[in-house]
């Protein structure tokens, strides 16, 4: 009877250990991914026109796109807040709150052009919670994106995401 008590209890004791290490390499994996994000919004300025900033941005890796405009907003004195997990994160990579409006971000590193059903979804993600989006992206917005726009969402793209990435002047279309 003891003895199976004990086993049990060792058994929780060795999931927990594992849970915890798990968590602690994600959070260390998080914090690099910021500080690559911070020096990569860093280099971003040093790049001479709109087109090379665009190569250099479709180029990083997606989780640091993600934290590149997660830091943007941060930087523009926004209220953030971050996503816990990169993947199997329910189409939500953090949240920012902009004159008092607490929005969604999706944001989406791509080469070519967006797919209207990640739009699609990501719409009626932030209809069911009651809260704005922004669809932030790298790529080319077709004109059947543009069609499924729905007014409390914001696609930003190209000269609106340079903008953003260089904390420049950022107003969401929904707050006009």
């Amino acid at each position: 009877m003891f003895e199976s008590v004990w086993i049990e209890l060792a058994i929780i004791g060795v999931v927990i250990s594992l849970l915890l290490a798990k968590w602690r390499q994600y959070q260390s994996k998080h914090a690099f991914n910021v500080r690559i994000s911070k020096k990569h919004l860093k280099k971003l300025q040093t790049l001479p026109c709109p087109k090379r900033q665009m190569g250099f941005i479709r180029a990083v890796n997606p989780y640091i796109f993600e934290e590149m405009i997660l830091t943007s907003f941060e930087r523009m004195g926004h209220r953030i807040k971050r996503g816990t997990r990169y993947s199997g994160d329910g189409g939500i990579d953090g949240q920012v709150k902009i004159s008092g409006v607490r929005c969604y971000i999706q944001a989406k590193r791509y080469k070519g052009h967006i797919l209207a059903k990640d739009i699609e979804s990501f719409s009626e993600l932030c209809k069911t919670n009651k809260v704005k989006g922004l669809f932030v992206h790298s790529g080319r917005t077709g004109k059947l994106s543009y069609q499924l726009k729905a007014p409390h969402i914001d696609i930003v793209s190209g000269e609106r995401l340079l903008q953003l990435c260089k904390q420049e002047v950022f107003t969401p279309r929904f707050t006009k």
